[in-house]
């Protein structure tokens, strides 16, 4: 009995915790970083695409009540994402839509404009 307890307790400690995301009703967390294409207040949605080389990839998540919107340590809401800022946004896969969990909101950087000289 004694050689049993020991037995267990090592082979507890070489296995595994169980892979939870492929359980049935249990979605994984993605995340893609890049520029908001487009914003749709109307059926809470926001754009985002990524360019990897000569390929950009593009991914549409819904926003819902509880997806957390920051830019920095402040919090902010749908109507303060703007077109080409540059997100973080981490969202699940359910029943064939993206739910955004998180969006961080990093600001379009403004390039400079250059004046032409004649």
């Amino acid at each position: 009995m004694f050689f049993c307890a020991i037995y267990a307790s090592g082979a507890s400690s070489e296995t595994k915790p169980p892979d939870l995301s492929k359980l049935p009703g249990v979605a994984k967390t993605l995340q893609i970083t890049g520029d908001i294409k487009s914003v749709n207040h109307h059926v809470n949605s926001v754009t985002i695409t990524k360019k990897m080389g000569k390929k950009i990839s593009e991914v549409s998540v819904t926003v819902d009540n509880a997806t957390m919107i920051t830019m920095g340590k402040e919090k902010k809401t749908i109507v303060d994402i703007k077109t080409d800022d540059s997100v973080v946004v981490k969202y699940i896969s359910r029943d064939g839509k993206n739910i955004a969990k998180s969006i961080d909101i990093k600001p379009a950087i403004k390039k400079p404009v250059k004046k032409r000289t004649s």
